[in-house]
């Protein structure tokens, strides 16, 4: 069976005439015996000894130096010898690099123990190191996204790919801080707009925010896992980069909600989004007016230009519309020549009126199609919400019933639904 071949390093003759004594009796065989800490470092690159036994009064370089680099340059493991108790002694408060310390007159068992005890630890540190390497290189490699994350929620390890993923250069600027502060949390609509009604993600996927400020999906998977060194427990988040597809899944669920034609929200986009807001309305003690749109003398002009100029004269509507509301109304084509328009925080039917005056005014200014000037009128039936309710539904037939009242009547006429 091969002996351990022992680096034996001290100043004292003396003191080498003994140990090489004592290691040669316990089974050991000493590879060198040497003065000077360069000596040691010397050997140590050509022999490669299983353990470097040094004695910290050891010079050019002292012990601390010589046995810091053997452990950490050269992977040789080192116990010191110590002049006095090991207890005691400033070695084994100074050298974080010797996996034992013993005296110069320690017994042949505890100088066994400490060479046993300090190559058993080495030999386990060195499969830990090729064990985090080969995680290291696997960690690395992949281009999935990866991070480590302790109980507290902070970031311990991430690779390269989960920084780039959200813009940052290296990972020194991820790790020590929170997962959750990476979220994407889009700042909060001051003013009452309706929106879109965006697609519920799919399970397990989250916005996370690159560092450009712009939101990255990212379609996450989490494993437990328990830290080999301290027992702790921690969580592998994998992620996968989703945002093209999240991307293209709203935009077609946005186009369900948005008129062709005009460009405009339509019906369904109005009856998906109105309800939040009206129904809120008479615990903030507001109002608000819905106002149905009927043209006057359309027809005649799709009739007589056709139906291509008929199309110009609609998108020019829905161009006014949303040129002459204020950023927290609402206007949307319910088909054909039938628009509507949701005017939000009012205080009085009179501020509605006005309001639907001033829509159905600049409706009625000339339209340039194909070279020529065409007009058109406009009618508005108004109900007020929440006095004629907060249901969309309910708003609609009570301002359609007004509409039909401003047709009997003539003319661009405003009638406020007093049902």
């Amino acid at each position: 069976m091969r002996r351990p071949r022992i680096l034996l390093a001290t100043p004292k003759p003396s003191v080498a005439r003994r140990f090489h004594g004592r290691l040669e009796r316990l089974g050991y065989r000493v590879a060198a015996a040497v003065h000077h800490g360069e000596d040691a470092l010397a050997i140590a690159r050509s022999l490669s000894p299983d353990l470097a036994l040094v004695d910290e009064a050891i010079e050019a370089p002292d012990g601390i130096t010589t046995s810091d680099t053997l452990l950490f340059n050269l992977s040789v493991p080192v116990v010191l010898m110590a002049s006095r108790s090991p207890d005691r002694t400033a070695a084994r408060e100074q050298a974080a690099s010797s996996l034992g310390v013993v005296s110069r007159r320690c017994t042949d068992r505890m100088l066994c123990s400490a060479i046993e005890l300090a190559m058993h630890r080495h030999g386990l540190q060195s499969v830990l190191d090729r064990s985090r390497s080969r995680f290291r290189t696997l960690f690395e490699a992949s281009g999935t996204g990866a991070v480590v994350v302790e109980t507290d929620g902070v970031v311990s390890d991430c690779n390269t790919a989960f920084a780039s993923l959200l813009g940052y250069s290296s990972c020194a600027q991820v790790r020590g801080r929170r997962l959750e502060d990476f979220l994407y949390r889009p700042k909060q609509e001051q003013r009452r707009r309706l929106t879109v009604p965006v697609p519920a993600p799919r399970a397990g996927e989250r916005p996370f925010r690159h560092q450009e400020g712009r939101p990255v999906w990212i379609s996450e998977e989490v494993v437990p896992l328990v830290n080999p060194l301290t027992g702790r427990e921690q969580r592998l988040h994998t992620f996968h980069d989703v945002t093209e597809r999240r991307q293209v899944e709203i935009l077609f669920h946005s186009l369900a909600f948005t008129d062709p034609l005009t460009g405009l929200p339509n019906r369904r986009f109005l009856e998906a989004a109105a309800p939040g807001v009206l129904e809120m309305l008479p615990q903030e003690g507001q109002r608000a007016a819905l106002a149905f749109l009927d043209l006057v003398g359309f027809k005649e002009i799709n009739d007589r230009l056709g139906h291509r100029a008929g199309d110009r004269v609609l998108r020019e509507v829905g161009r006014r519309l949303e040129g002459v509301l204020r950023d927290n109304d609402q206007a949307a084509r319910f088909g054909g020549d039938e628009f509507v328009v949701l005017l939000a925080g009012l205080v009085s039917r009179d501020e509605a009126r006005i309001a639907a005056e001033r829509v159905i005014a600049r409706l009625a200014e000339p339209y340039e199609v194909d070279g020529r000037s065409v007009r058109i009128l406009a009618r508005a039936g108004v109900a007020i919400a929440p006095d004629q309710g907060t249901e969309l539904t309910k708003l609609v037939d009570h301002a359609d019933y007004a509409v039909t009242q401003a047709k009997a009547s003539g003319g661009s006429v405003v009638i406020i639904s007093e049902a």
